[in-house]
């Protein structure tokens, strides 16, 4: 779990950018340094264990995929796609 300090006025949220994404300047584009997990717990213990089968996409290719499939594209919904 972390917190996501994105609107936040102080050095938290340059601090939170320097850990969880990176900007391409050629491409002026955000990359995203985190990917999909599956959180579980072992007694006192909580691991994170990377999920199968999910890879980042760019938002227009999700909407390319999805429009391809006839339905609607809205940002924050869940999508079940297989390529």
């Amino acid at each position: 779990m972390y917190y996501r300090g994105l609107a936040d006025i102080s050095s938290l949220r340059k601090e939170y950018q320097r850990h969880m994404s990176s900007f391409d300047k050629s491409s002026k584009k955000t990359q995203y340094k985190m990917s999909a997990g599956i959180l579980t717990k072992k007694g006192f213990d909580y691991f994170i264990t990377p999920a199968k089968g999910f890879r980042q996409i760019l938002k227009c290719e999700a909407r390319q995929m999805i429009e391809k499939t006839g339905e609607r594209y809205e940002d924050f919904n869940f999508y079940k796609v297989w390529e």
